[in-house]
């Protein structure tokens, strides 16, 4: 989507494009701090958080695979998606700064325009 070239190599512009969109343009949350991921969604975008909503998303959480690290898939992946885990590496600490931000949903809103 990046290159709008999908046969072609990524580069490491590509990747910096890419951590710029999800710098400026994403809400970052992960399958491993579910919790938190879906508190600060519904922070945002100003959802109530009921317990019978919570439990619904919950329910992802639970049929979602995990890929361990030193698992045959997980040794693949390093090989093969390299551009992703460089990415999703760069997201985990969007996800720390975004913790600040995400107290006040205003300024979330604003960094993220």
């Amino acid at each position: 989507v990046l290159t709008r070239e999908p046969m072609k190599p990524l580069t490491p512009e590509h990747i910096d494009a890419a951590k710029e969109v999800v710098r400026r343009k994403l809400i970052v949350g992960f399958m491993d701090n579910f919790d938190e991921s879906f508190r600060r969604f519904a922070r945002y975008l100003g959802w109530s958080l009921g317990e019978e909503r919570m439990d619904c998303m919950r329910h992802w959480r639970r049929i979602a695979k995990q890929v361990l690290p030193g698992d045959a898939e997980a040794e693949v992946l390093v090989h093969t998606q390299w551009a992703d885990l460089e990415l999703y590496e760069y997201a985990l600490s969007i996800f720390e700064e975004q913790t600040v931000l995400i107290e006040d949903s205003q300024a979330l809103r604003t960094e993220m325009a």
